[in-house]
């Protein structure tokens, strides 16, 4: 009985205490790193047997919990971490396949965390934030929220069903057979060092003591049949899954060990040691362990090479999330990366962007990887895959997801972007409008012909010249030539540049003073800096205006148009010989008629003009002019014969008689 009674108080103690605490918010542990429960506890139920009045009332505070963490939307986000962590501890028994990475890419207040997750068989998923937090605890909580958003936990307990599926009849050959690497080694080459190369042993002793023997420089040897037998190298040091960076050697070295070599002084050029001393933030070397040289010379034998092959899927699956690049499917194998890459490469045309491809296989016969080398004339950047692809076409896909994982698009894009940025619309619009017809009015005035262009291109970028002469068969003092070099993207836009130098530098005054200095005191209207695109449209439509105006000043009115026509038709239609009453006439006479037709009014005969020779008769009397004649103002005018062909020579609201006329 007392053993009964104890226990009963010590289970109503801690039944008080609970209560009390959660009368004050707080959850329990299981909530906190859980979340709420989906299924009630099921401790109360033994509890039922000490029917005591305690453990009644303490069934009342526990359905109020999951409403009080429901209220707070940071809880979520604070227990993410947490979260991954107990699920990969239930599955895995441990949280080592939760790996954490911080890359700062402008600065430290520039953090990006970037979470793995790898399962035993191989399979990854990564997701990275973007590079916003000034915090590393911030951006490792925003990860662990966007991984549980996007179904890491549903990663963690049960996989990718469909991952590591390979094609029935595929045979892949043994990858750590002693006949597989001794073919490999005679076709590479011996693998030993050179005797005395500092650079190989500078970068194999700074992974060792800056990074405590965990990372080891990785040798890649590139054969590329297309250029004969010549080969290159390539260096991947690798801090962790995201923070890569890869040199390399052009292939046209005789041997293997010569291409190494010119790989190593290539990469201790490009700081390589500062990379991995701190490239991903390290500020003071690791704990040096002892460093076996054997293990990073050796192209086979790099782990990566006894890893199972992969489907084109599962690699791109692999890769971090969100993916920087949309695309119109989520299968891989449809929306083709190299083809989305090449469309990348040809929309940055001008910046003398190319892109090589060289197969690898380290000794993996019946798989593949592929090197891809994005190269400028003053800068390249270089990836890799790893021999893991049972196909050469996944293996080139695969090196262009990676490289549009790693920023590759937003990089070409920001090449085509700076190559359209060298000819600005302002330059277009001064050349067109203002600058290059002047040019060609002078120019055409000294020599009666355009300006001389000529083109050159580089790859995919243009460049030009312009050279003007003052002379058909000019001295050297008499010719001039600007030129740009080739950086542009067409030939207009070529054009465009070549043009807006030679005017800022004076070829205008060049043509103008027939290649003689300006005179003191004289000041080029011609500047781009000074020019206004709106001041320059707004005079262009004045010039119109006015050109408008002279164009409708010199146009005939519309009455005038109606009279001259009107006249003409009735000149046309007049009789030759007109007879009024008793008159009589012999030959025919054209008149000019004022008045009507009935012959009311006072008669003015006016001078004949005959057609004939046959003299006027006396006795002849003409009726007044006709009120519809091309004469106005009341006066006539003597008619000549071209008047009957239809040609109007009157002039127009004339007070004064005309010589010959009868008042």
């Amino acid at each position: 009985m007392l053993s009964l009674t104890h226990k009963t108080a010590n289970v109503s103690i801690f039944d008080q205490v609970s209560r009390n605490l959660a009368s004050i918010g707080c959850i329990p542990l299981s909530d906190y790193l859980y979340g709420s429960p989906s299924i009630p506890a099921a401790a109360p139920p033994p509890q039922q047997t000490l029917s005591t009045p305690q453990n009644a009332s303490i069934q009342h505070p526990q359905p109020p919990a999951p409403a009080i963490t429901k209220t707070s939307v940071d809880t979520v986000s604070a227990n993410a971490i947490s979260r991954l962590h107990q699920t990969s501890q239930r599955t895995f028994g441990s949280i080592e396949p939760l790996k954490f990475e911080f890359i700062e890419e402008a600065g430290q207040r520039s953090k990006k965390c970037i979470l793995t997750i790898s399962r035993p068989n191989g399979s990854t998923r990564s997701y990275a934030t973007d590079p916003v937090y000034s915090r590393k605890s911030d951006a490792k909580s925003a990860a662990a929220t966007l991984a549980i958003e996007m179904g890491a936990l549903d990663f963690i307990t049960h996989g990718d069903p469909d991952e590591l599926k390979l094609k029935r009849g595929l045979v892949l050959a043994s990858i750590n057979s002693s006949q597989n690497q001794e073919r490999t080694r005679a076709e590479i080459g011996s693998i030993e060092d050179p005797d005395g190369n500092n650079a190989i042993e500078q970068i194999e002793t700074c992974c060792a003591e800056w990074r405590g023997g965990s990372i080891a420089p990785h040798w890649v040897a590139l054969l590329e049949p297309k250029v004969g037998h010549t080969q290159g190298c390539a260096l991947r040091i690798e801090l962790s899954p995201h923070v890569i960076k890869v040199y390399v050697s052009d292939t046209i070295y005789n041997t293997y060990n010569e291409a190494k070599a010119a790989c190593a002084e290539a990469a201790l050029r490009e700081g390589a040691l500062d990379f991995i001393k701190h490239g991903n933030g390290q500020l003071r070397p690791a704990s040096p362990q002892p460093y076996s040289p054997p293990s990073s010379s050796d192209i086979n034998g790099v782990s990566a090479n006894k890893q199972p092959p992969l489907t084109l899927q599962v690699f791109y699956e692999s890769l971090p999330r969100p993916f920087p690049e949309s695309f119109e499917s989520k299968d891989a194998n449809e929306f083709g990366a190299p083809g989305y890459m090449n469309t990348l490469v040809q929309n940055a045309r001008g910046g003398k962007l190319t892109t090589t491809f060289v197969f690898t296989s380290d000794g993996t016969p019946g798989l593949h990887g592929c090197f891809l080398r994005l190269d400028r004339p003053t800068e390249y950047r270089a990836y890799l895959v790893d021999p893991r692809f049972p196909k050469r076409a996944d293996a080139k896909a695969a090196v262009c997801l990676q490289a549009l994982s790693h920023g590759a698009g937003d990089y070409m894009r920001a090449i085509g972007k700076a190559v359209e940025a060298r000819v600005t619309p302002l330059m277009k619009t001064w050349v067109n409008d203002q600058v290059y017809p002047v040019l060609l009015s002078e120019y055409n005035k000294l020599r009666g012909r355009h300006p001389n262009f000529t083109y050159e291109k580089e790859k995919d970028a243009f460049g030009c010249t312009i050279t003007l002469h003052l002379a058909a068969d000019p001295t050297a003092e008499q010719t001039r030539n600007w030129t740009v070099s080739n950086d542009y993207r067409n030939k207009a836009d070529a054009k465009v540049a070549v043009i807006c130098t030679a005017i800022e530098q004076g070829a205008m005054e060049f043509i103008r003073f027939r290649g003689e200095p300006p005179p003191p005191g004289y000041t080029t209207p011609y500047s781009l800096q000074a020019f206004d695109p709106e001041s320059s449209q707004k005079s262009n439509g004045k010039r119109k205006m006015v050109e408008d105006a002279h164009g409708e000043s010199e146009k005939p009115t519309k009455r005038q148009k109606k009279a001259k026509t009107d006249g003409a038709s009735t000149s046309d239609a007049r009789p030759p010989t007109t007879k009024h009453g008793n008159k009589k006439a012999k030959g025919r006479s054209i008149h000019s008629h004022t008045g009507n037709e009935s012959g009311s009014g006072t008669a003015n005969p006016l001078p004949q003009v005959s057609l004939n020779p046959t003299p006027p008769i006396p006795d002849q009397r003409v009726m007044p002019p006709h009120s519809d004649s091309s004469v106005q103002g009341g006066h006539g005018y003597p008619l000549s014969a071209q008047s009957v062909a239809g040609a109007s020579g009157s002039r127009i609201d004339s007070s004064e008689p005309e010589p010959g006329e009868v008042v």
